[in-house]
């Protein structure tokens, strides 16, 4: 890809995984950024200083990208599929995930209203497969995998399918949910 005028650049759609960023332009010694590791709804940025020099010369950065994102306010964290089926969790339910993130408690008992994130009402609670929405409008519980009225889980979706889990806290503006207030 080309940068703009200003040397900005924005790889959209790209899958996740650990990946290497180049920059090379004719009269200028070639950087490269290896181990760049690009997780589910990330926006990683990669800032480059290249100096001058001959075609041929290629500088390799052995630093990785800054543990905090500067470019938005989300809070969260994403865990991958060894994390995810290396974990001990009460009948192999990812919903139970839930309860590793800091702000998030789940309750025992199961059945309804017994999540809370952030201290707020579980039905302020969206979950997003694969970006569409499946939250029980009522309840704010998950669609798959959500409790059913007995207080139970139904497991549809087994651990071994979900390639990455992430939980965000003040979702940017791209998710376009809207503020509810109750008085």
């Amino acid at each position: 890809m080309t940068t703009d005028q200003a040397g900005e650049y924005n790889a959209a759609a790209l899958v996740p995984g650990t990946k290497t960023v180049r920059v090379d332009f004719a009269g200028f010694k070639t950087v490269e950024r290896t181990n760049v590791v690009l997780e589910v709804g990330d926006s990683v940025r990669v800032d480059f200083s290249i100096q001058p020099g001959t075609v041929t010369q290629t500088v390799t950065v052995e630093t990785s990208v800054p543990l905090t994102d500067t470019s938005n306010a989300e809070l969260g964290g994403t865990l991958t599929n060894q994390t995810i089926n290396d974990l001990p969790l009460n009948g192999r339910n990812y919903v139970n995930l839930l309860a590793l993130r800091p702000g998030v408690s789940i309750y025992s008992g199961g059945g309804f209203f017994t999540q809370s994130t952030d201290g707020l009402r579980p039905d302020d609670n969206i979950f997003l497969l694969d970006g569409l929405t499946q939250t029980v409008a009522w309840t704010g519980l998950s669609i798959v995998n959500g409790a059913s009225l007995a207080g139970d889980s139904q497991t549809f979706v087994p651990l071994d399918a979900i390639q990455e889990f992430q939980i965000v806290h003040l979702p940017g503006a791209e998710y376009g949910f809207q503020v509810r207030w109750r008085g």
